[in-house]
């Protein structure tokens, strides 16, 4: 659902671009970074899905 979505790719690789640093603290630093990201992106587009679910 959420990997198919149109605006997912796009938000992980721009969340991946915005990572300064290098080496494993960098590459931890932008996995947190996406984590965030699509953490917020997923509340906002597709709300409580468990919740959703139950209704059907």
């Amino acid at each position: 659902m959420w990997t198919t979505h149109e605006e997912c790719e796009n938000l992980i690789k721009e969340e991946w671009e915005k990572g300064i640093t290098t080496g494993t603290v960098g590459v931890g630093a932008r996995l947190e970074g996406v984590k965030e990201t699509l953490t917020k992106w997923n509340k906002e587009e597709f709300g409580n899905v468990n919740t959703r679910i139950r209704k059907f």
